[in-house]
Parts: structure tokens; C-alpha cells; sequence
């Protein structure tokens, strides 16, 4: 998807200072998600792009946009450490196991396979996650275009705790999660009411109330819920 560095710095802008309080003690941020986040990863991986849509984008970079990321530019915005290997987000991914691309890439690039993956590297010594570290997550576009329904929807955000827990048990306590755009907005231009696109505009307003209401003890959440606005979901006491 095009998201031109100019906006994402300006959308940023809001959070970072939202963050301010909290980034004065964060030391590197990690990034995980699909093609809003990935970084480059296919290119690192597999030594050339991998998307679905050759040609436009990813670029030769492997980025699924024409300037920088978000999980690129945040870090340099909240004075956070982030280098490119801190980025697990691969295009085309899914909140679960599978993604889009998985048959151009030979495996799995779903969020919870990127999550395992990067367990391995903190059980293996290769990366170090502290309790100052901040977690970027946005994953759930792809699920709605693959199925929009409420039970669906249940089965996303499940997959996304699980994610964090897994994270949390490694040492993980601050995260950021995004949630979804109206993606009827990226479905196309129509210019009569599609009830196909109304059920993906609902869809996304379901799933980011369903992210809003996540509940896990000992973690500090700050969520987006299309906007971009971050607000602070929940502080334990």
C-alpha cells in the first residue's frame, strides 16, 4: 500500500507525542505486521522483493511504499534504538500463521509466525527485549479482506493477544497497536453503495472495538483505532 513518507511523518507526529512521557525510558523498538510495516524484509530474507503486485510495489527495497515506514520513522520520533533486523513484518501477512505471499515466499509470514520467529532470536541471544522496550503491532487488514465477519473478527484479535502474551513471557511490557482503516477505502472507487464495501467499513469499526477492549494484566497498551490518534488504553496499577 502507498503510504508516502511525508504523511506517515505528519500522522506520527500526534503519537510520538503522545509517547514522550513513556519513550524518555524506552531504549529499541520492534515492529511487526504486514505490508504497513514491512521494512524490507523480503529483500534481508530472500534477497529480492516478494509481493502481489509486481511492478508498483514492494519497490527493489522490499517496501511497500515510496518513503519510509511508520515502524521507521516512530523510533527517530520517540528517540527509540530501531535498526532494520528490528522489523518482522512481511507483506501480504494475516493475524494468524499464513499470509498472502506465503507460496512466493516458501513459508509461513503470518503475525504469529513472525512472533515465533522472533522468540528464537531472543531465546538464541541474537535480539534482547527489556521491560523499556516499546512493540509495534499492525496486523488485521488482510484478515478482513479475507473474511469480514464477526467471528472472524473474534478469531483476529485473539490471534493478536496471543501475540502478546507470547511477548510478554519474553519481557515485553509496552506496546503500540494499530488498528484498521476503513479498508473499503482500499477495496476500489465505487460510485453506487456496495453493501460488499459497507461490510468492510463495518468490519474494520468492529475489529478496532474489539482492540480497544483488550485486557491483559501487566502491560501498557496504547492503541489506534483508525485515525492514527494513539490514546492510552490501559496503565497497571
Amino acid at each position: 500500500m502507498n503510504i508516502t513518507d511525508t504523511r506517515v511523518r505528519s500522522i506520527l507526529i500526534a503519537g510520538a507525542l503522545s509517547l514522550s512521557s513513556y519513550s524518555a525510558q524506552a531504549n529499541s523498538f520492534y515492529s511487526f505486521g504486514d505490508s504497513l510495516t514491512d521494512n524490507g524484509i523480503s529483500v534481508r530474507e530472500f534477497g529480492a522483493a516478494i509481493g502481489n503486485a509486481p511492478g508498483r510495489y514492494p519497490g527493489a527495497d522490499g517496501k511497500f511504499t515510496n518513503g519510509s515506514t511508520w515502524a521507521e520513522v516512530l523510533p527517530g520520533l520517540s528517540g527509540l534504538s530501531f535498526s532494520d533486523t528490528n522489523g518482522y513484518a512481511i507483506g501480504g501477512a494475516k493475524s494468524g500463521y499464513s499470509g498472502f505471499d506465503d507460496a512466493l515466499v516458501g513459508a509461513p509470514t503470518g503475525f504469529l509466525t513472525q512472533i515465533e520467529k522472533f522468540r528464537s532470536d531472543v531465546v538464541s541471544g541474537k535480539k534482547f527485549l527489556g521491560e523499556n522496550d516499546l512493540v509495534g503491532i499492525w496486523i488485521g487488514t488482510n484478515d478482513i479482506f479475507d473474511d469480514a465477519s464477526l467471528a472472524a473478527l473474534d478469531t483476529y484479535v485473539n490471534n493478536i493477544e496471543a501475540g502478546i502474551r507470547t511477548l510478554q513471557a519474553l519481557g515485553a511490557h509496552n506496546f503500540v497497536l494499530i488498528g484498521s482503516d476503513d479498508v473499503s477505502l482500499l477495496a476500489g472507487p465505487s460510485s453506487a453503495v456496495d453493501p460488499g464495501l459497507e461490510a468492510l467499513s463495518n468490519a474494520a469499526k468492529n475489529f478496532n472495538q474489539k482492540l480497544l477492549a483488550l485486557n491483559i494484566s501487566n502491560v501498557n497498551i496504547y492503541v489506534q483505532a483508525g485515525g492514527f490518534t494513539l490514546s492510552r488504553l490501559s496503565w497497571p496499577r
